[in-house]
């Protein structure tokens, strides 16, 4: 995080984490100076998988114990991968027809309906044919 104003110097603040849906706030002291002084961070870029368009999550356990899930519904861990909408009703008459929670998992990922999604379990084929959830 870098701070200025004209007539003090630039801080920066490194290490600072922010998680999904989180609200932070930082108080920073700046100091007299000259708002020229600049400094540079370099990062490399991610590498992109050219191969395939596979996209994965991994969400390891210790965040998985530590995160407060409400009735520990697994299927909220969804939400921490990038590009998901997660929480929104299900399609149709799933719910009537599936039953229990599983079928109140609005789940959407690259942007597109949740309609659209495939499931696989262990690598078998784990959609419902009748409302693709």
């Amino acid at each position: 995080m870098k701070v200025e104003k004209a007539g003090f110097k630039a801080t920066t603040r490194t290490g600072l984490e922010i998680q999904v849906q989180q609200s932070r706030r930082e108080d920073v002291d700046l100091q007299l100076g000259n708002v020229t002084e600049t400094i540079e961070v370099a990062a490399s870029a991610l590498s992109l998988q050219t191969e395939n368009a596979t996209l994965g999550t991994v969400i390891d356990n210790k965040r998985i114990v530590e995160m407060p899930l409400n009735g520990r519904n697994y299927l909220q861990l969804v939400s921490l991968a990038p590009n998901v909408s997660f929480g929104f009703p299900s399609a149709g008459q799933a719910g009537s027809r599936q039953g229990g929670i599983r079928a109140d998992q609005g789940i959407s990922s690259g942007g597109q309906r949740a309609q659209f999604n495939r499931f696989t379990l262990y690598g078998i084929e784990n959609t419902d044919p009748n409302f693709n959830t």
